[in-house]
């Protein structure tokens, strides 16, 4: 996109018509990019909680559901209370979303 907009700034005043195809194909494609960001986020929503059942229970279901992976076993303690469904939703996110794996990424530092 940046690529598409530095070209059209070069041929701005000598072929607008250029110009503005550039200008196109960069909307066109900051349009597919927040597409697929959208994607990307309701593709985090937790499906566990969809049916607006509790976290103890769409937990229960995850661990039951390993894919084939080894077993899990989940302990509950303490005792339940009711969440919000947005707060829910946020909890659950996390572990979905893709972490940097890169051995070039470091964790922020921890506070003393």
């Amino acid at each position: 996109m940046g690529i598409l907009l530095q070209a059209a700034d070069r041929a701005w005043a000598t072929d607008p018509g250029l110009a503005r195809a550039h200008v196109r194909r960069a909307a066109a494609a900051a349009a597919e990019n927040l597409d697929e960001a959208r994607r990307f986020v309701r593709d985090l929503r937790p499906p566990g909680l969809d049916n607006g059942g509790t976290l103890p229970e769409a937990l229960t279901r995850l661990c039951a559901d390993t894919g084939g992976g080894p077993p899990v076993r989940l302990r509950l303690e303490g005792e339940q209370y009711p969440w919000s469904p947005a707060c829910r939703r946020r909890c659950c996110a996390w572990p979905r979303a893709r972490w940097p794996t890169s051995a070039t990424t470091r964790a922020p530092p921890v506070p003393r």
